[in-house]
This record gives structure tokens, C-alpha cells and sequence, in this order.
């Protein structure tokens, strides 16, 4: 059982730097921008904390906050799935908190990067594959660079 938690840690720590470097990679402007990120001391101490809707809005922040090149600006949620699919249970806090985000999956099958936004995923169930994305262009090559890395570190 800490294995698996580990393991899926670890899978879901690989998977938002390689969507991290992959944007940077297409001329995007990226900053860590979830809870774990600029809220270190906190999430460390997170026992400590009593729960209340404050608290839950901080802990859904989303993980980036990223700057196109022509200055638009989008939050991303990366998930990582063995399965290739999420369950919307653990998309509804950000949707409830943060509507205006996506969710980009990173999965071992191809498309190996699926993003919608979250509002729009939870309606619809679907998810698109992120070359096919109006709202994020990155080329398809570096898409592919990064799908070579995602075959490598994520053999189910």
C-alpha cells in the first residue's frame, strides 16, 4: 500500500514536469502554482489545520499557472492515469473553486496528453487530445519528444 502511494506520487511528479517542460519547450511561460508549490510550509503542516472552505480552496489550487506567448493566461491541473481516464469525483473541488481551469492528463497510451477544462469535462466526460486543442498550441513534434518520454517512464 506505501508503495503504491509512492509510486503514484512519483508518476504524478514526472508527469507535471514533463507538461511543464513540454510548455516551456513551445515558448510558454510557466510557474508552479499549486498548493504543494508555493504553499510548501503549509501542506507540510496540513494536520494541523482545521478543515474549512478556505482551506480547501488553497488545497485545489491548481498546479500551474501558464503565459502564452501572446500573454494569454491559463491554470492546468495535471493528472497522472494508468488508466487512462479520471474520475470526476477528484476534479469537482477545482471546479467548484477554480472554474476557468483545465485538466491536462497525462496517460501511457496515446494520446499520451489529453486536456479539457475541467467545468467542460465533468458536463461531457470527454477528453481531447492536446494537439487537437484551439486554446494550447504546441507543436506536434515537441508533443511527440514528450510522448517518447512518457512511453519510457510510464510502462504499465
Amino acid at each position: 500500500m506505501v508503495y503504491d502511494f509512492a509510486s503514484n506520487v512519483v508518476k504524478g511528479r514526472i508527469a507535471e514536469t514533463l507538461v511543464e517542460e513540454m510548455f516551456k519547450k513551445s515558448g510558454y511561460m510557466v510557474y508552479r502554482f499549486g498548493y504543494e508549490a508555493i504553499l510548501e510550509n503549509l501542506s507540510q503542516n496540513r494536520r494541523e489545520l482545521q478543515e474549512s472552505d478556505t482551506l480547501e480552496k488553497i488545497k485545489s489550487i491548481p498546479d500551474f499557472l501558464v503565459v502564452s506567448p501572446n500573454g494569454s493566461v491559463q491554470l492546468i491541473e495535471v493528472k497522472y492515469s494508468g488508466s487512462g481516464s479520471i474520475q470526476k469525483s477528484k476534479l469537482n473541488k477545482y471546479a467548484e473553486f477554480w472554474k476557468e481551469a483545465r485538466i491536462l492528463l497525462v496517460i501511457p497510451d496515446k494520446p499520451h496528453f489529453k486536456i479539457n477544462y475541467i467545468e467542460n469535462f465533468l458536463k461531457t466526460e470527454k477528453m481531447f487530445p492536446l494537439e487537437n486543442d484551439r486554446y494550447t498550441k504546441i507543436d506536434s513534434k515537441i508533443i511527440e519528444r514528450f510522448s517518447e518520454v512518457v512511453k519510457q517512464y510510464f510502462k504499465e
